[in-house]
């Protein structure tokens, strides 16, 4: 993997954990209860007007059925009364300040990490530029691309074209079938590229079996890329058909 396309994972791995920390915050409520909490608080008022009228109700009909049985019934209840009084005026509250004020230091800290992480792309797209223009002035240099080894230069010529917007698909180095590439322009045709770093002109027989590939595919044309240059016979094979010609000169300016 080179320069940039590392640096393009560490930015692609970087924004999916700024994803990650958006979804950890929408996860905070129910994480620590805020939802159960709030109805804990809002449900106490009546729950607790209603335990209240149960032990009057209770005292009341242990006056008229039960007598003294009624005042061991009310020592049971309002001791209970007490509790469910702490628990929903206050106990409910004191827990959903609590899990709020826990909710929201956790998400302060996530959006610290995500401002943090967002720095850290920045940086790394800065970097990307760098690695890029020094790309761009290495491919302005013929010599850089002889210094290349064949399969690097496919490499290299599948990005040019990665560049542009085109989907590249490099083909097995033991077994090319006739081109290195394949190129897609997603809805603007398909072609087939063959790459020979030579020194040495390209003559027809090699435009030929290029040409023998696209008629044998599903590809529009052909692209054939060197770093020298072409004999005349096989310019003017490639006037008589379609394909496209680019030699060590074009080669730079693309």
């Amino acid at each position: 993997m080179d320069t940039t396309s590392q640096i393009k994972e560490e930015i692609r791995s970087k924004r999916k954990k700024i994803n990650d920390k958006k979804e950890s915050i929408e996860e905070l409520r129910k994480r620590y209860n805020i939802d159960t909490c709030e109805k804990e608080v809002k449900f106490r008022y009546p729950v607790v007007i209603s335990f209240f009228s149960s032990i009057l109700i209770v005292a009341y009909l242990g006056d008229l059925y039960i007598g003294e049985w009624a005042s061991i019934i009310l020592l049971f209840l309002i001791p209970l009364g007490g509790s469910f009084t702490y628990s929903f005026f206050k106990g409910a509250p004191l827990r959903l300040k609590e899990n709020k004020r826990r909710m929201e230091n956790k998400r302060r800290s996530i959006e610290e990490d995500i401002r943090k992480i967002k720095r850290e792309i920045e940086l790394k797209n800065s970097e990307l530029e760098r690695a890029r223009s020094a790309r761009e002035d290495k491919r302005s240099n013929l010599d850089w691309w002889f210094s290349l080894t064949p399969r690097e230069f496919e490499e290299e010529v599948a990005k040019l074209y990665e560049s542009r917007g085109y989907q590249c698909t490099l083909t097995d180095p033991s077994n090319d079938g006739g081109y290195d590439i394949s190129v897609d322009g997603e809805g603007n045709g398909s072609f087939l590229v063959e790459c020979k770093r030579w020194d040495s002109p390209v003559g027809r027989p090699n435009l030929q079996k290029l040409m023998g590939a696209v008629g044998a595919s599903d590809a529009e044309h052909g692209v054939f890329v060197t770093t020298s240059r072409f004999t005349d016979q096989a310019k003017k094979f490639a006037a008589k058909t379609n394909l496209d010609l680019i030699d060590g000169r074009k080669l730079l300016e693309l």
